[in-house]
């Protein structure tokens, strides 16, 4: 029996494997997580921290919601000295809801990001993509699940959402600086 998956399928179904991986599988590795009930400065001193620790410049979103928290984990756990990924997830008001997940890595030379099916996106500047999989219709409306790729200054950056619009990731990711 031979099994057809159209390229398009394939993509989105990876994409959402990926994203269910880093989100799931690693959801309890922490290295001294920053949640929404600590204090922004706290946010900053641990982002000082990482940021001697990895080969990349991590990048934020200027125009995340005032009211979302943030929770960072880092990767691979329990590894002090040498992170090689973060991932910023941004928490709505309650602290129940993930709005945004941004993953960051280093971007090796001449790496570049194409997805065959995917949109094309410019961000700050960067061919990005845009990948929308689908998503749950709730009380009538469709819940989106996208995801934005891209390379800038060096740093690798997948940026994902079930609860924002491709324009509102789009914004969020012009803003990364």
């Amino acid at each position: 029996m031979k099994i057809h998956i159209c390229g398009s399928y394939l993509t989105k179904l990876l994409m959402a494997l990926c994203f269910m991986i880093t989100s799931i599988f690693f959801s309890d590795v922490r290295i001294n997580a920053t949640g929404v009930s600590e204090s922004q400065n706290d946010a900053e001193r641990e982002l000082r921290q990482i940021r001697k620790k990895v080969d990349f410049q991590i990048l934020l979103p200027e125009n995340a919601s005032q009211k979302w928290g943030l929770e960072i984990k880092t990767y691979p756990q329990g590894v002090t000295d040498k992170i090689k990924k973060i991932r910023l997830h941004y928490l709505d008001e309650n602290n129940e809801n993930l709005m945004i997940g941004i993953g960051q890595s280093k971007a090796y030379p001449n790496e570049s990001v194409e997805l065959p099916h995917g949109t094309k996106v410019m961000i700050n500047g960067n061919l990005g993509y845009f990948s929308e999989w689908g998503g749950p219709t709730i009380n009538q409306k469709k819940v989106p699940i996208g995801g934005l790729l891209w390379v800038q200054n060096g740093t690798f950056i997948e940026l994902n959402s079930s609860s924002l619009s491709k324009d509102e990731m789009i914004k969020i990711a012009n803003s990364m600086k």
